[in-house]
């Protein structure tokens, strides 16, 4: 599939992959939807989307850097269904990677869950700092994950 991927720093953009992540996990574990659940907003924030033809969203990584200015940490990362398992998510964080790491950065940080994609950050060069059990209604084994990477 023909796709694209752009930087932005526009919440809309922002949004639309909390919102597609939070779908996903909410399917995956059971949990209600709830509204009132909404991307943070933060003037630190920055975002790669993914886009196919006629601008269709099929997927973005968003991140926020920390107060030190040398590390990132990544809030969200969706690939659509359609694209998982075809390497876009290994495309999304070199581009995110290339970026951050031109603009200053030394090290990223990303969180993830037994439901996810816990294997996917190992792949791609990043250890696991820490688990924490975090059960969910249909994941009662669920451990969520966070992971470093130096750039």
């Amino acid at each position: 599939m023909n796709c694209r991927i752009e930087y932005t720093t526009e919440y809309s953009s922002i949004e639309l992959v909390h919102d597609n992540l939070y779908f996903f996990n909410t399917q995956r574990t059971g949990r209600e939807l709830d509204p009132a659940v909404k991307a943070k907003k933060s003037d630190n924030a920055g975002a790669m989307i993914l886009r196919g033809k006629n601008d269709e969203f099929l997927g973005g990584l968003v991140w926020h850097w920390l107060e030190d200015g040398k590390q990132v940490f990544v809030d969200y990362m969706f690939v659509s269904d359609k694209l998982r398992g075809l390497g876009w998510g290994r495309k999304l964080f070199d581009e995110f990677e290339k970026h951050v790491k031109a603009a200053g950065a030394e090290e990223a940080g990303v969180a993830t869950n037994t439901f996810q994609a816990p294997d996917f950050y190992l792949k791609i060069g990043y250890e696991i700092i820490k688990e924490v059990p975090n059960p969910q209604p249909l994941v009662p084994d669920n451990i969520h994950y966070y992971y470093r990477k130096k750039l």
